[in-house]
């Protein structure tokens, strides 16, 4: 079955694309209109996941990201202690902010969020493929329960507990 493409385009840290093809799910980031992948994310990509970007489940969009001038979001990076994926992943929304922020980081989601720009991460990837109709409803509880023993998302138990509990 042929899927609608989203109309919104992502932008992505690292964490949730490392995360999803832990756990055999990278596909579901293929329905968005596009994908913009900062360089400092690429390399992170690369220095912790190599093999990821050979594989054709998604194409992106290399993004090379210029000085920060946004003054609150160089506020943020300082005050977050931002990584330079998450600072470029940011100043580049802000060229884009119709597109939606991916990132598992609560700094990253924190500066995102006080900026005024959509994020979602990996829980809401996965939850939206239910929608999406990318996975059923259990695919996506088994894939939940699995992650803290597939993926290297470091997710507290009591919130994992939650969203099982609103899934069921």
């Amino acid at each position: 079955m042929e899927l609608n493409k989203s109309p919104f385009s992502i932008v992505c840290d690292a964490g949730p694309i490392i995360h999803l093809d832990e756990l055999e799910c990278l596909d579901l980031i293929s329905d968005f209109k596009k994908i913009f992948i900062p360089d400092a994310v690429l390399e992170e990509i690369k220095l912790h996941r190599p093999q990821l970007l050979q594989n054709n489940m998604f194409s992106y969009e290399k993004v090379t990201v210029g000085n920060i001038q946004h003054l609150e979001l160089i506020t943020l990076i300082s005050s977050l202690s931002l990584h330079e994926g998450e600072q470029e992943a940011l100043n580049f929304m802000l060229t884009k902010p119709e597109s939606i922020l991916i990132t598992d980081d609560s700094a990253a989601r924190l500066a995102a969020i006080t900026l005024k720009l959509k994020v979602h991460g990996t829980i809401g990837i996965l939850i939206r493929a239910i929608r999406r109709n990318q996975r059923t409803l259990s695919e996506i509880i088994d894939i939940i329960r699995a992650i803290p023993s597939k993926s290297s998302l470091h997710i507290k138990p009591s919130l994992l507990d939650s969203v099982l509990d609103q899934l069921n």
